[in-house]
């Protein structure tokens, strides 16, 4: 930018000099020109030497005019380089001022620049003022899905351990169910022998079964278990009609003898009937006649082979 003209201008000092200049010429010359001036009287010796003495007085005062004149001179040139000095700091605070005013202008520029950029950064914040908005719903959303999750896991979390607990208790019915299924199959694979009689009469009669097992156990009303064995004795009747009952329930291989014995009888004869049950077969014994008096009667002796095979013979 081209700076503008700062010079001062003041009045110059120059006519006090063409004055005292002036003045001192014009005394020389009248002091030239004096013996040519018409004489025009005589004058008295006092008038001439009183004109001498204001010629003298004229230049005495015209050195006291030189000498004031070269103090004025050096006063202007003082005065004249101070100008100059004042001048030189004229133009440089001119340069200063028009520096500064560039510069204010260049911050006026970035002032304005600034003021778009905060123009823009007002939009921008209010853009992430709405998006930091969008950004907490979001977050709100989320916040209440996420609980929504945890609800749903800690629901599946209380159905696993109920399916748990389901499972524990499927595995432990299953296990019994092993457990009963082997039963049955271990039952199976060794069948059950139940032998029952029954018989008429009236009371005071008193028939009783006796059962001899492979192992020599004989099982009656006054013997209705042995040790090391499941047979049982399971019921004894004291009066007709009546019936009795024995059972293996894990019948072993061998063979097994069947007695009928007239304990006690009221009647002159009673009829009695039986049969052995057995998971392969059923077989009835034939009706035996027995009286009182009479002694113990080897009705049937039932064989059990190895593979639960039952043979009855009478």
């Amino acid at each position: 930018m081209k700076r503008r003209n700062r010079e001062i201008s003041i009045f110059s000092m120059s006519a006090l000099d063409l004055f005292a200049s002036a003045l001192g010429a014009f005394i020389l010359i009248a002091i030239v020109m004096f013996p040519y001036f018409p004489n025009t009287g005589m004058a008295s010796q006092a008038e001439l030497d009183e004109t001498l003495g204001e010629l003298r007085a004229a230049v005495e005062g015209n050195d006291e005019l030189t000498r004031i004149h070269d103090e004025l001179n050096q006063a202007i040139g003082g005065l004249r380089e101070e100008l100059s000095r004042c001048q030189a700091r004229a133009d440089g605070l001119a340069a200063d001022v028009e520096d500064a005013r560039e510069r204010i202008a260049e911050l006026e520029g970035q002032l304005q620049d600034q003021g778009a950029l905060q123009d823009e950064l007002a939009a921008c914040r209010n853009e992430n003022q709405d998006q930091q908005r969008q950004i907490d719903d979001q977050e709100r959303r989320l916040g209440d899905q996420q609980r929504q999750i945890d609800d749903q896991e800690r629901q599946l979390g209380d159905q696993q351990r109920q399916i748990d607990d389901q499972e524990r208790q499927l595995g432990d019915q299953q296990r019994q169910i092993e457990t009963q299924q082997s039963r049955i199959d271990d039952l199976e694979r060794r069948k059950f022998l139940l032998v029952t009689i029954s018989w008429n009469g009236v009371r005071g009669d008193d028939v009783d079964m006796h059962v001899v097992d492979p192992n020599g156990n004989e099982y009656f009303y006054g013997d209705r278990e042995h040790p090391g064995s499941d047979a049982r004795f399971e019921e004894d009747s004291l009066h007709g009609p009546g019936n009795e009952v024995w059972l293996q329930p894990q019948v072993i291989p061998g063979e097994y003898r069947i007695y009928y014995n007239p304990f006690s009888l009221a009647s002159d004869e009673v009829r009695v009937r039986g049969r052995v049950v057995h998971p392969a077969t059923r077989h009835e014994f034939r009706e035996r006649r027995l009286f009182d008096g009479g002694g113990r009667e080897l009705v049937a002796t039932v064989v059990v082979d190895g593979e639960g095979n039952v043979t009855v013979n009478e």
